[in-house]
């Protein structure tokens, strides 16, 4: 017998290996501009920015190595923990929480609703979401509906 076609696949959701090496590219970059502007240091500035050079290509590759988010048919998982699986799951959206005045960065989160297992009260998670995530909010809602009707 042929397997199903219409299977949805996991999302994984990482870190962005792009966006991560552009901005400890740029770190590093600035790190060494400051060196290369203080004279004081002379070689031992350039032998710590060429300390920091691997050490941030192995915090890179830590951070896109570990899912953030997988969503697949035993429900959704944030960070290794379940959320919640599809016959407690009742809806989700995509939410911006308000800014604050010292922070201008987007607050972009998933919000979640499900009955909890043993409480059976309606419960609402509210998931950050980054803007260095590897898949983007509509690739997220479309495998929630996805696998919500699987």
């Amino acid at each position: 017998m042929k397997p199903s076609t219409n299977n949805p696949r996991d999302l994984i959701v990482k870190e962005s290996a792009v966006v991560l090496t552009i901005t400890a590219i740029v770190f590093i970059c600035m790190i060494g501009c400051a060196f290369e502007y203080n004279t004081n240091l002379g070689v031992w500035g350039y032998a710590i920015v060429a300390i920091l050079i691997p050490g941030a290509f192995y915090f890179i590759r830590k951070k896109i190595q570990k899912a953030v988010m997988i969503i697949n048919k035993n429900g959704i998982i944030y960070y290794g923990k379940l959320i919640t699986d599809w016959s407690h799951f009742k809806s989700a959206k995509i939410d911006q929480l308000p800014l604050g005045l010292a922070d201008p960065r987007d607050k972009v989160v998933l919000v979640v609703h499900f009955i909890h297992p043993t409480q059976h009260k309606l419960f609402e998670q509210k998931l950050r979401l980054n803007n260095t995530f590897n898949k983007s909010e509509e690739q997220i809602l479309a495998a929630i509906e996805a696998f919500r009707h699987f």
